[in-house]
C-alpha cells in the first residue's frame, strides 16, 4: 500500500478480503499503515453462502467443481455475462473465476492470521455469547447453550458473515 507506517486511525473493508489469493500480505499491510491503537474493522462473507454473489451459483463457493457448475449452467443459472456461454463453457469460466478469484478463508484460519498482526482481535457479533440462564441472544430466539454450543459454532462460522473488530 502506497502509504506510510501508521498513517490511518481506522481500515475497513467489506466483502473485499475474500478476493484476495495472500491475505497473509494483506493483514501485514493493513496492520503496517493503522496507527497503534487504530481500529480495523472487516466483513467476511461466509463460504457456504447459498447463492455464491459472483457466479449465482448455490454454494459455488464451498462446491468448487466443473461437473457442479455445469449442472448449474445447464439449469440456466448465469451471471450477466454469460449468457451467450454453452453450459461448458460456463462451468469452465465459473471454475477458473472460483479458483483464481475466490478465497473464503475458514473462520479459524482469518482468526489465527490476525491475531498474528492485532492485539485485540473480537468477532462480532458473536453468536455464543451467553446470557443469564444459559441461553444464546441471537437476534431475539433463544438457544439452549448447552446442548447446542458446538451445533452454533459450526453454523456461526460457516454461513453467517464474519466481522472482524481489530485492534492495533
Amino acid at each position: 500500500i502506497p502509504y506510510d507506517d501508521e498513517s490511518f486511525d481506522f481500515v475497513f473493508s467489506s466483502s473485499t478480503l475474500e478476493h484476495v489469493q495472500d491475505l497473509k500480505s494483506a493483514f501485514a499491510e493493513m496492520s503496517r499503515v493503522l496507527r497503534k491503537g487504530g481500529v480495523a474493522i472487516h466483513v467476511f462473507p461466509p463460504r457456504y453462502i447459498w447463492i455464491e454473489p459472483h457466479i449465482y451459483v448455490p454454494l459455488g463457493g464451498a462446491i468448487q467443481h466443473v461437473a457442479w457448475y455445469w449442472l448449474w449452467a445447464s439449469l440456466g443459472i448465469r451471471n450477466e455475462f454469460q449468457h451467450k456461454m454453452t453450459a461448458l463453457e460456463c462451468a469452465k469460466n465459473n471454475l477458473l473465476y472460483a479458483k483464481t478469484g475466490l478465497n473464503y478463508p475458514s473462520f479459524k484460519s482469518i482468526m489465527k492470521l490476525a491475531k498474528s498482526y492485532y492485539s485485540c482481535v473480537m468477532p462480532i457479533p458473536r453468536l455464543w455469547e451467553i446470557s443469564r440462564g444459559g441461553y444464546v441472544r441471537n437476534i431475539g430466539l433463544p438457544l439452549f447453550v448447552q446442548k447446542f454450543e458446538r451445533l452454533s459454532h459450526f453454523y456461526y462460522n460457516r454461513f453467517i458473515n464474519i466481522v472482524l473488530f481489530l485492534q492495533r
